[in-house]
């Protein structure tokens, strides 16, 4: 009922005593909610009086135990201005106190800051600590690229973890486990594995094709003699002169293989593992593909990475012959 100037205030009283009702819930709800805040924010402040009318209700200028016969009009005006004050300020406090995790400006829990130890993102971990070698998406880095199902299909799991923790000896790779000085815990390597795994390695497509041996080691104990660097020149003319030259200066669509300075910074195995699966990234074919129809046998492979392993000391002798010449 809407009050007007000559409305009697006996006429009023309902809607007064209506009014007060909602006045003293809307007060014991904001109560609540401080409470809870308070509550959550773990500070401790006095507790709220119980008494028969809040501390809100007060603010809205109702005396506790007026008649309502003795209110006049002004009284009733100021109730009624107080009391959307009193709302208003009710919906605001709730407002933030229902609100206050999502504050301006606040980061989400994603985007909080985190110690290097607890990230567990795969993305996260491979841009901070394998992208700048090889390639922001896995490919077309200075070193081998890790996104190639082949190569993937070839290392098995110890073989990859092994390499992330603790390095390859004789290149730039660096040990990244916490044991020997590395920044990334057991965990944090277990992921990088899974993430290049399930991302990236296909091994299905591979079920009915079978590798040569992965390491020297592995094609000695299946019967493969060691590498012979003559006979692995005779390898090298048939399987892969036709992209890197004759003498392996490099060619038309290749390189040279036969750097000192690029021998020096790749290891015996990391040329046995170029030979197998190539360098999908570069367009170099993998074992299978150098020669249509004849695929490379696990001994021509070990023969012809002796004869690339050869040249890397004669680069180094005649480097140091040169250095000599000029003192």
């Amino acid at each position: 009922m809407r009050l007007g100037r000559n409305t009697p205030v006996r006429s009023s009283t309902s809607a007064i005593f209506w009014r007060r009702r909602q006045t003293k819930f809307f007060s014991n709800l904001l109560v609540a909610c401080l409470r809870r805040s308070i509550k959550k924010s773990e500070f401790s402040y006095p507790s709220f009086p119980r008494r028969r009318e809040s501390r809100l209700l007060k603010i809205s200028w109702i005396p506790a135990r007026a008649s309502y016969r003795q209110l006049g009009r002004n009284d009733v005006t100021n109730y009624v201005t107080n009391f959307r004050g009193t709302i208003l300020f009710a919906v605001i406090v709730l407002g933030l106190t229902t609100g206050c995790d999502r504050l301006p400006g606040k980061p989400t829990p994603e985007e909080r800051w985190k110690p290097a130890t607890e990230v567990t993102d795969f993305s996260q971990l491979y841009a901070r600590n394998c992208s700048g070698c090889h390639g922001a998406d896995g490919r077309l880095g200075a070193a081998r690229p890790l996104n190639d199902p082949l190569y993937l299909a070839l290392v098995s799991v110890a073989t990859l973890r092994a390499m992330i923790a603790q390095g390859v000896p004789g290149t730039s790779a660096p040990a990244l486990a916490q044991q020997v000085g590395g920044p990334l815990t057991d965990k944090q390597i277990d992921i990088l594995v899974e993430g290049m795994r399930s991302r990236w390695g296909k091994a299905e497509n591979f079920n009915n094709v079978a590798f040569p041996p992965y390491s020297l080691q592995d094609a000695s104990a299946k019967g493969s003699a060691p590498g012979d660097s003559q006979r692995g020149a005779v390898v090298y003319q048939t399987y892969c002169a036709q992209c890197h030259g004759k003498d392996g200066s490099g060619g038309p669509k290749g390189g040279s293989v036969i750097n000192p300075d690029y021998l020096a910074l790749i290891s015996d195995q990391a040329l046995r593992t170029t030979v197998i699966v190539g360098r999908s990234d570069l367009g170099m074919p993998d074992w299978r593909a150098n020669t249509p129809g004849r695929p490379m046998s696990p001994q021509q492979i070990s023969d012809v990475v002796e004869w690339l392993a050869s040249h890397r000391q004669a680069g180094l002798l005649a480097q140091g012959k040169q250095n000599k010449e000029r003192k």
